[in-house]
């Protein structure tokens, strides 16, 4: 565990590899400023995760994913990410699960920003779920159609980054799974 017994004010990691063995990291420190959690590279889930920057006082912090997200072995594994910012900021920046698909994604925050693809297949029968309102950074395509499918939930809006200058696409291949749209 990362912060198990005294949270982290922030954690910035630069690697080719970042491997997440561990189910928890608290990067949501009361006593500091708004910071981030930002993972610049490819991400390889060990162990179903659980990221938290979702403060009990004050300004919560953001978490960054500039690098792809994979399952370290989907085959054998059902990896899951929980990713709570509270009122911060999510951002997927690379491709997740394209290599080793991950069996679960449920995000909570203030705004999360969708920025490549989703394939989270790998075991089926649950939520992909985004809570807060979702913003397209490019145009998306969510695959939860695996041997047994996964269900996709909107909470809240989704939007285009600029629909002035942006025309943004978003497909979701569900199989059987529902899609739910819950934002107004």
């Amino acid at each position: 565990m990362v912060g198990g017994t005294q949270a982290l004010a922030g954690l910035n990691v630069t690697a080719g590899i970042i491997n997440l063995n561990t189910t928890t990291i608290n990067v949501n420190d009361d006593n500091a400023g708004a910071q981030t959690v930002t993972l610049t590279g490819a991400t390889v889930l060990g162990a179903n995760v659980t990221i938290n920057t979702d403060k009990a006082t004050g300004a919560d912090n953001s978490a960054t994913f500039d690098g792809t997200i994979n399952a370290d072995n989907a085959a054998t594994q059902n990896r899951t990410l929980t990713v709570t910012a509270g009122g911060g900021t999510v951002t997927f920046g690379g491709v997740v699960g394209g290599t080793q698909a991950l069996a679960d994604l449920d995000v909570t925050a203030g705004t999360i920003n969708l920025n490549a693809n989703l394939t989270i297949d790998n075991q089926g029968g649950n939520t992909v779920t985004f809570t807060g309102p979702t913003v397209l950074g490019a145009n998306v395509t969510i695959d939860t159609d695996g041997t047994a499918d996964n269900n996709v939930n909107f909470t809240s809006t989704l939007n285009a980054d600029n629909a002035a200058t942006q025309n943004r696409t978003l497909t979701v291949t569900a199989g059987t799974g529902t899609l739910t749209f819950g934002g107004v």
